[in-house]
């Protein structure tokens, strides 16, 4: 009898110790609303935890827009807060508590759940995706806040904002101080370094 308890606790400990480091989508939380912004200014919150409700430190954090063709990242940018691995993916490290921050520089909308984010390969959700720039073009301009206005009264999840199933007055309201928000500059063209001598040469 002791020996088959000896054994059921090595399993139990042998499993617990399995559980430990991998990513547990019930346990880890990610924030309902995904909503993005071309000056990347609206943080997405994703944090990571293990079977034992223990956060993750460097999991690896994919948020995959492959699903959402209309939604575009701005340029690639050695500013950028976040990985590139394609040109519908983005990636991040979680931090000591498991947390992975993401400001996302992108316009555009999806719907039909889209978007997903994964962690160490582990799915743990898929949400829609809401932007100030509904159009896409990477400017928040008028046409995006005559667009969400006309969203008004409708359940669309691309300008619900707060994720209350219903598309308000205070969803437009919100894009508003996003108005004038576009990419941030592209990194500077790399300049050939000249010799003295031949800038005599080109100076003569």
């Amino acid at each position: 009898m002791r020996s088959c308890l000896l054994a059921l606790a090595l399993v139990v400990v042998s499993a617990t110790a399995c559980a430990a480091g991998v990513p547990d989508p019930a346990n880890s939380d990610v924030d309902p609303c995904l909503v993005v912004c071309p000056a990347g200014d609206i943080v997405f919150h994703v944090t990571v935890r293990d079977f034992n409700n223990v956060p993750i430190l460097n999991s690896s954090v994919y948020i995959d827009l492959c699903g959402c063709p209309v939604v575009v990242l701005c340029p690639a940018s050695t500013t950028d807060p976040y990985l590139r691995p394609s040109n519908c993916q983005i990636a991040k490290l979680t931090d000591a508590q498991g947390h992975a921050d993401f400001a996302i520089r992108a316009g555009g909308v999806c719907s039909g759940l889209g978007a997903k984010v994964y962690a160490d390969g582990v799915f743990l959700a898929q949400r829609n995706v809401a932007s100030p720039d509904q159009d896409g073009n990477l400017m928040v301009q008028a046409a995006d806040l005559a667009l969400a206005s006309s969203k008004v009264g409708s359940t669309d999840p691309t300008a619900d904002f707060d994720c209350d199933g219903h598309v308000t007055q205070a969803d437009v309201d919100f894009v508003v101080p996003h108005g004038g928000h576009r990419c941030p500059p592209t990194d500077p063209t790399p300049t050939i370094r000249s010799t003295w001598g031949g800038l005599k040469i080109i100076y003569r």
